[in-house]
């Protein structure tokens, strides 16, 4: 349902959008994720989602640096011809996940030569941009948020008090900033006599192994939210993430958090969980007397996607009627 179609009634005809960013088939990263569902949620809200070039479009959507140099001159054209309205999300840094500063030149070009809006997703985000010179005059911070039709708490497992905790990561990565250097030290700790266990889901580096923590390959965003379902809490302890997908299936899920203060993370996941300072066996037990309150307040997180589309819409809305502020 879109919130936002009972509250702009003059806003009827559907709204034309190119997504210019090519969509892949899951298992594959969470910012891929986060737009199968948010164009998903759009065509519910009367936004018409073309994934090829189309000269009636009145939305022009462009994720970060993925955009060829013939879609480039096509984008510049019907903006220019069209007045056709630049949506620029931006993700996050490319140099600081040790891919150089080819992909950030290219995002900086984009969002100077054609963006008449850029969304970054977190504050966080938004600092860092503005660090190495990125401070687009008309811009604003959209959380991501997950299908809920998939990621949510149908069939949750909670933690009954007594049973050991299951904690479980996520990621598609296997970049070793994904938290890997911090579960190779868990691993480590992690026996028989704790009382606790931990999962992995997803891509490890090359070559490495652990001894104790459970390592499952990938697997469709289906069968990772049952999966993420039968555990207690979601470990997330990448640094420098922009606003983490894995945090947002996991929350949805009915996972409190134990979270490294890195990146955006802390920004979408304070209220639902407890921060890793220093100490795993100090957050296990932290988390262990604030859990029935966390997934209290779970319930009412705003990372689903309907409250996130809804966010777009009025975006699109507002620049289609030039009232961009």
């Amino acid at each position: 349902m879109c919130l936002i179609l009972r509250t702009m009634n003059w806003f009827k005809r559907k709204i034309k959008l190119w997504n210019t960013y090519k969509i892949m088939q899951p298992p594959w990263g969470g910012g891929n994720q986060f737009l199968i569902a948010l164009f998903k949620a759009l065509r519910k809200c009367r936004v018409k989602v073309y994934g090829r070039f189309n000269p009636d479009v009145e939305v022009i959507f462009l994720n970060s640096w993925y955009l060829n140099e013939k879609d480039f001159d096509l984008v510049n054209m019907v903006k220019m011809e069209k007045n056709a309205k630049v949506v620029h999300r931006l993700n996050g840094i490319g140099q600081l996940y040790g891919r150089g500063s080819k992909d950030d030149e290219i995002a900086f070009n984009i969002n100077r030569d054609l963006a008449d809006m850029t969304i970054f997703q977190s504050r966080w985000a938004k600092e860092q941009f503005g660090r190495l010179g990125l401070r687009p005059e008309n811009h604003t911070i959209i959380y991501n948020g997950v299908d809920t039709d998939i990621f949510n708490k149908k069939g949750k497992k909670y933690w009954d008090g007594k049973e050991k905790l299951k904690l479980v990561a996520s990621t598609w990565s296997s970049n070793i900033k994904k938290g890997f250097n911090y579960y190779k030290e868990f691993d480590k700790i992690l026996d028989k006599s704790q009382d606790f266990t931990i999962d992995l889901i997803g891509n490890i580096p090359e070559g490495w192994k652990f001894k104790n923590i459970r390592v499952y390959s990938p697997v469709n965003s289906k069968k990772l939210a049952k999966m993420l379902k039968s555990c207690h809490s979601l470990l997330q302890f990448a640094q420098d993430d922009t606003c983490s997908n894995a945090v947002l299936e996991a929350i949805n899920c009915g996972l409190p958090i134990i979270y490294l203060d890195s990146g955006g993370t802390k920004e979408i996941a304070k209220e639902y969980g407890v921060e890793y300072k220093d100490n795993l066996l100090d957050a296990v037990e932290r988390l262990k007397g604030g859990y029935f309150s966390i997934i209290e307040r779970i319930k009412d997180n705003p990372f689903k996607i309907e409250y996130v589309a809804d966010k777009y819409l009025n975006l699109f809305s507002k620049l289609l009627n030039k009232n961009v502020n």
